[in-house]
């Protein structure tokens, strides 16, 4: 693995590549990796959809939005902590204490989470809808119990653009576990046997990495540092557990109200819709851990509402990439019975996009000691979506979830944006960005319509390129490269 990672890490950084910008090269790798991470989770959908009938893939969409729920708890922020203090540390020796800080804190949680979750699954079994069984149950929470010791060292690869070894080891374990996937659903398992293959291949990995990141910078319990990660970290928990409500948790009343097959069919649109996600991540590898560094030197808000902007960018086309193309590939990929999925596809996709539009606005109300802004904000539009959950989708079923969404992620966004240019002012052009969404939010409503699918894939495609000359001709697209005051460091080791 160490060799494939050099070769990989030496294919990006020298040769023909010297031509492009060391910041792009980084994220077209970043790009590669989730493409393979993630696409080949997402061509396991017709795997899935012929093997599952509509309620058992209810079923497996629940299980995978419990562990969205717990992950948020066990991971307790430690990936925003380690781009945090890794950004202030001064020197590599104490940046490497950060790291094997953390991933002491790391292996803690994954000894004591094992514990405490396989003595809860017989009462998380009986709280879940949709009559899942123990083991699958038990299965899950295996996965999520080693989930932070395999998200310490991918960090740790990202801060040091180490993209070789990110591709390497975010797509083996999406490989083994659907490789597994297809077995065990072959051999008749269904759910049980998918949250099987799930848990054997998180602990391969897992046992894996631990080593290697072992071996290289070691593991330290020095509880002054795990005060202060506790600190910073602690408040994103109810961050990412309000995230969790604006996220998945409408599925689990959705299930409830309208049964599973009505859920099933909104959380296949739902996996498209957040695809527009998926095709922003690669910029947000690359920019996450560095924008607290880029953020704090000479002309730093200028850089980074650069390249926000840049972002804000990529969200709108990613929106409309998605909107377009998402109706004809589930027309090819599922059977008739879930097609009706469809229709929620443009919605699903554009709140996706405000939710990550959120995640790029936000570096203010991150750059501060204690992390209560987020935890305020994202709590108050949970809360918000909540009562929305409860109050519509009973009268309107995906419809409800929808509307309810968009009410607090809008909400979001809004106190993001403001909080955050109180603390730590950046000059956005605003007129620009407003011109942006109001494009982007004007092709979805076409798209909306009820189009055959050809009519439909045209208008997209129009709207696509008239998002690109836009932004182009008002600058929010650079040329050639983002605008970055520090250069990604190469590392040595």
């Amino acid at each position: 693995m160490k060799i494939k990672s050099k070769i990989l890490n030496h294919f990006v950084n020298t040769s023909v590549f010297d031509l492009i910008p060391l910041s792009l090269r980084q994220s077209v790798l970043y790009a590669l990796a989730l493409f393979f991470s993630k696409g080949i989770g997402f061509l396991m959908i017709p795997v899935f959809t012929h093997f599952l009938e509509p309620a058992d893939y209810g079923r497996l969409d629940i299980l995978q939005t419990l562990a969205d729920l717990l992950s948020i708890v066990l991971i307790m922020g430690l990936s925003d902590t380690l781009f945090k203090f890794y950004g202030e540390a001064r020197s590599e020796e104490e940046k490497v204490r950060v790291a094997a800080n953390i991933f002491g804190m790391a292996l803690f949680i994954c000894a004591a989470s094992t514990i405490i979750l396989q003595l809860c699954a017989p009462m998380l079994q009986t709280i879940l809808p949709g009559d899942v069984t123990i083991w699958q149950t038990r299965f899950i929470l295996i996965s999520l119990s080693v989930s932070a010791c395999l998200l310490i060292p991918l960090c740790w690869h990202r801060m040091k653009d180490r993209a070789g070894q990110y591709f390497i080891l975010s797509t083996a374990r999406v490989m083994i576990q659907a490789l597994l996937s297809a077995l065990f659903l072959y051999a008749g398992f269904g759910v049980t046997g998918v949250m099987a293959a799930g848990a054997l291949a998180a602990l391969i990995c897992s046992i894996k990495v631990s080593y290697d990141f072992i071996r290289d910078y070691g593991a330290a319990f020095d509880f002054r540092y795990w005060r202060k990660f506790f600190l910073y970290g602690s408040p994103l928990i109810l961050t990412g557990l309000a995230g969790f409500i604006l996220g998945s948790f409408d599925r689990w009343i959705l299930a409830e109200a309208a049964g599973p097959e009505v859920m099933a069919k909104y959380a296949l649109a739902a996996k498209f819709g957040l695809l527009t996600a998926l095709l922003v991540q690669p910029f947000e590898l690359w920019w996450n851990p560095k924008r607290f560094e880029v953020l704090n030197n000479n002309n730093g808000p200028e850089i980074c509402a650069k390249n926000i902007s840049t972002g804000l960018v990529i969200v709108a086309l990613s929106i409309l990439c998605i909107s377009t193309g998402a109706p004809l590939a589930i027309t090819v990929m599922t059977p008739n019975t879930y097609h009706d999925a469809i229709i929620y596809v443009p919605f699903l996709s554009t709140l996706a996009g405000i939710h990550a539009a959120t995640l790029l606005m936000n570096i203010g109300i991150y750059n501060v000691k204690i992390t209560k802004w987020p935890a305020i904000i994202d709590m108050s539009a949970a809360g918000i979506a909540l009562a929305g959950y409860l109050i519509l989708i009973p009268l309107f079923a995906a419809w409800g979830a929808i509307s309810a969404t968009a009410i607090a992620l809008t909400l979001r966004f809004t106190a993001t944006l403001i909080l955050s240019q109180r603390i730590a002012p950046l000059p956005y052009e605003g007129v620009v960005l407003s011109g942006l969404g109001s494009l982007t939010f004007m092709v979805v409503g076409v798209l909306a319509q009820e189009f055959d699918l050809l009519s439909h894939i045209a208008i997209g495609g129009l709207g696509f390129f008239v998002l690109i000359i836009y932004a182009l001709y008002v600058g929010l697209l650079p040329p050639l490269k983002l605008h970055i005051g520090v250069e990604a460091k190469k590392c040595s080791s």
